[in-house]
């Protein structure tokens, strides 16, 4: 089958099932890590073994989708190189999460200009839908309460922030790479391809 240039770039309908599974996937792991990070209490060993296995299974789950999907596509006798549409798959299904960490970034701006009080709500509700699962660590490493002034909880966001531009980051590479990995049949450490037999 011959395809465009253009083609590796066009998002089809699984593409489109990808994205809208990783963003499900998103919000129940990012609930789960919430679970585990409250449950632990104030114990900061259980809050971080608690986070560690959260973003080891939602890395996986990530992983083995983005697998799945360029196996699919290698199958379907897409060119035989580094898809682009791998690479823009995972930015788009990682966008709710970027916007996430543009809000929290934010944050010193909209307190110069009174608009912090809907900023931190806006950032409330998004890092429950979409960075919960690294919850245990930001509550570890970033720790804030309510007896803190606004000044201090803006500065604990912004560390907030940096923190989660790296996990985000981190959470969009293992997307990306596993697609091309998935595309060229290789499994690292045997992960992934038990799962996806089916495929070929």
């Amino acid at each position: 089958m011959d395809f465009a240039e253009d083609d590796l770039l066009k998002l089809n309908k699984s593409d489109w099932m990808l994205i809208l599974k990783t963003l499900v996937y998103q919000i129940a792991l990012s609930l789960l890590g919430m679970m585990l990070g409250t449950a632990t209490g104030s114990f900061s060993a259980l809050r971080l073994i608690g986070a560690v296995c959260a973003v080891a299974v939602y890395l996986y789950i990530i992983g083995l989708q983005f697998w799945n999907k360029g196996s699919h596509d290698a199958v379907k006798g897409e060119p035989k190189k580094f898809p682009p549409k791998g690479v823009l798959t995972s930015f788009i299904a990682f966008a709710p999460s970027i916007v996430c960490v543009l809000i929290c970034a934010s944050l010193p701006m909209a307190d110069a200009t009174g608009a912090a009080n809907w900023v931190f709500a806006l950032f409330a509700v998004t890092k429950l839908c979409f960075m919960g699962v690294y919850f245990g660590f930001a509550a570890v490493l970033y720790p804030t309460n309510a007896q803190m002034t606004q000044a201090q909880m803006i500065a604990a966001s912004q560390s907030q922030a940096s923190f989660f531009a790296v996990a985000v980051f981190l959470a969009f590479i293992v997307g990306a790479l596993c697609y091309a990995l998935g595309y060229n049949n290789r499994d690292v450490l045997n992960l992934f391809s038990k799962q996806s037999k089916q495929l070929r």
